[in-house]
């Protein structure tokens, strides 16, 4: 009776851990730490050694980040079937290309040369180890990325075009003047004048109506 307490309060705590910090599941359960940091590692290699990956066709990759500070030992890179349900593949520390060639030497060549999709952020080292490795799956990048840096792009323009417009005349430069978020925003919940002041502006031919079109 005594062992499957145990377990149970091992359970209990490595599940805790993945979302809570340790320190505090240590104060919660009357335990030590280190004992909340041995059950969670212990049930971590108990998952790797059990995990299925046979079929995985898709994975995505991303960096998880904990603690204070934005160092490298702040990320971790975490791998994730998506085909259809998600099943953590492995996880490393800290989050640099090194580890992530790490992560996909652990999950076998016959995995990574079955893949046929992975999706990622616009990170460097992701791009560049993913054509190395896994370079016959497609790369489908998050379209949060993508959208940044096109509203940057285009920002970048408005403010350019902001700037010469106004050494010729301020009357020309009122045509992009309040214009940043109507231009940023989709495009339904642009509305009023701002709809109408947007739609002047996108039919002109002004280098920043090309970009919003």
């Amino acid at each position: 009776m005594e062992s499957v307490r145990d377990m149970r309060h091992d359970g209990v705590l490595s599940a805790l851990g993945a979302t809570v910090e340790l320190a505090g599941n240590g104060r919660t359960f009357q335990t030590s730490w280190e004992r909340c940091t041995g059950r969670w590692n212990g049930f971590v290699q108990w998952g790797l050694a059990h995990r299925e990956l046979s079929g995985v066709e898709s994975i995505g990759v991303d960096e998880i980040h904990w603690d204070n500070g934005l160092r490298a030992d702040n990320f971790f890179n975490r791998h994730l079937p998506i085909d259809t349900h998600c099943r953590p593949c492995c996880g490393w520390a800290p989050a640099l290309a090194s580890t992530l060639r790490r992560g996909l030497k652990a999950l076998g060549p016959e995995v990574v040369r079955g893949l046929r999709f992975v999706c990622s952020d616009m990170w460097k080292p992701y791009l560049k180890v993913i054509a190395a490795q896994a370079g016959q799956a497609l790369h489908v990048l998050d379209r949060f990325h993508i959208t940044s840096h096109l509203n940057q792009a285009v920002d970048q323009v408005r403010r350019a075009e902001s700037t010469r417009l106004g050494a010729k005349s301020k009357k020309a430069a009122q045509r992009l003047k309040h214009m940043r978020w109507p231009l940023l925003r989709r495009g339904s919940r642009v509305r009023g004048r701002a709809r109408q002041k947007l739609n002047a502006l996108l039919a002109s031919k002004l280098a920043t109506a090309r970009l919003g079109t």
